[in-house]
């Protein structure tokens, strides 16, 4: 789990834990991927709050959920998304939404 409690040991060997796929990587600095997630929740009307470096705590209408960004190597990281509260299928539906957008996104350099 990502709010520190860790009560599996299977993360031992430095693995990934739980669902990881292409659609949950991001290359690029981490400041990028930090203004393209909080672009696609702000654009969704999600409630975020900034709870670490690496941390999102979200809610939408009676779903609660946290977001996750790992450094795996380089500019590489993850995104992992983790349902608190609320519906399953709400939960599915928008973290497939928000995840589209984020890899949708572009970010300006100036």
């Amino acid at each position: 789990p990502f709010s520190g409690q860790n009560n599996n040991n299977s993360n031992k060997a430095g693995g990934v834990r739980g669902i990881f796929n292409l659609r949950c990587t991001m290359l690029g600095p981490l400041a990028e991927i930090h203004v393209k997630v909080e672009r696609a929740l702000k654009n969704r009307a999600i409630v975020l709050r900034k709870m670490t470096d690496a941390l999102y705590s979200c809610e939408d209408r009676g779903l609660r959920f946290e977001i996750l960004i790992e450094h795996v190597q380089g500019h590489l990281h993850t995104i992992k998304f983790k349902r608190l509260e609320g519906s399953w299928w709400a939960y599915k539906k928008l973290t497939v939404a928000v995840t589209d957008d984020i890899q949708s996104s572009e970010v300006m350099v100036r």
